[in-house]
């Protein structure tokens, strides 16, 4: 008799946990980088990062080709390719702020592209200011390139998740 009433206690706490777990229709995971759009992924960051009166009118965020790249980072080309890129800088003022994200093909060395950002970016690209830090991070195939002041590009960079190359 006990060992009846036990087993049936059992099956009724079994039946209890399992009535209560929530529904659930798959997975309940965060779109990885590639799967989100690399506009919504910059405007995501920049929310988070506490820079989202950048995304107004004072600034320029547009899709970029690689001639327009290597113009962002103050360069006179650069030599990897990516497959998209969008662009966040001032419009005509005295804010040394340049801000880029690219998407680069499956297969394609992320690392050696944010290194290249990294080593042809020209602080000094404007006439009468320059920025005060510079940062290249990549995840996954999406490379990330920030210059500014050292608030600017920190936030941005801790906002982002990526990881930075050296």
């Amino acid at each position: 008799m006990k060992k009846t009433l036990a087993i049936l206690l059992l099956l009724a706490l079994v039946f209890t946990v399992a009535a209560c777990q929530p529904k659930t229709d798959g997975p309940a995971t965060e779109p990885s980088e590639e799967e989100i759009e690399l506009k919504d992924l910059f405007t995501q960051i920049l929310e988070k990062s506490g820079n989202e009166e950048m995304l107004g009118d004072s600034f320029m965020f547009d899709p970029v080709n690689q001639e327009e790249a290597g113009w962002l980072i103050g360069a006179e080309s650069i030599d990897g390719s990516f497959e998209e890129g969008y662009a966040l800088h001032p419009m005509i003022n005295v804010h040394p702020f340049a801000m880029g994200m690219f998407r680069l093909a499956a297969g394609e060395d992320a690392d050696g592209f944010a290194k290249e950002l990294s080593s042809k970016a020209d602080l000094r690209k404007w006439i009468c200011v320059g920025a005060d830090a510079m940062t290249a991070a990549t995840k996954g195939q999406t490379v990330l390139f920030v210059m500014g002041s050292p608030d600017e590009v920190s936030s941005i960079l801790e906002a982002s998740g990526f990881t930075p190359v050296s």
